[in-house]
């Protein structure tokens, strides 16, 4: 269970790292 919850953390931060990324990314390229 625990391993799964860690799996689970993985994928949301990494989702949340992609949308920061390209959201910022976005701002950049688009002022």
């Amino acid at each position: 269970m625990s391993r799964f919850l860690d799996l689970l953390w993985v994928i949301v931060g990494l989702i949340v790292w992609v949308a920061i990324y390209s959201a910022a990314h976005d701002h950049i390229t688009k002022p």
